[in-house]
């Protein structure tokens, strides 16, 4: 990945490692957050206007209300449409602030989280489930 697109900003402290932001943009702005990752989880909710979040070669309008997971070291970008005022709040966060890093939910969840094999998991308990009751 390239790393000049890492982002370079601190979020939180070393005890507490999340950081909240209320982002707010007038009508004329389209790049509300250009191309770039960070080591921490994001959760993205839109709050005014439509956004646009683009990410690992999808994209994905999230309306007032809406919100969406933006996985740890995944690129992405947030646009609004030229013409509406638009904000947003984004709460970055370290997975420690969730569990150790040995500790059983890390372990069990937040890796598989991190690593995008959660899903995987979870179809091959229902296969081998299906195939024990049958």
């Amino acid at each position: 990945m390239n790393k000049n697109l890492m982002e370079k900003r601190i979020h939180g402290e070393a005890d507490f490692p999340i950081s909240f932001y209320e982002q707010s943009f007038a009508a004329d702005e389209e790049v509300l957050a250009p191309l770039h990752y960070h080591a921490e989880m994001e959760v993205l909710v839109a709050k005014k206007g439509k956004i646009t979040v683009r990410f690992d070669g999808n994209e994905m309008e999230l309306e007032e209300g809406e919100g969406l997971f933006i996985n740890s070291s995944r690129l992405h970008a947030i646009y609004g449409k030229k013409g509406e005022e638009k904000a947003f709040t984004a709460v970055v966060f370290s997975d420690k602030l969730i569990a150790a890093k040995d500790d059983r939910i890390a372990v069990k969840y937040l890796e598989c989280i991190k690593k995008k094999t959660l899903r995987n998991q979870q179809q091959k308990k229902q296969a081998t489930t299906s195939k024990l009751t049958k």
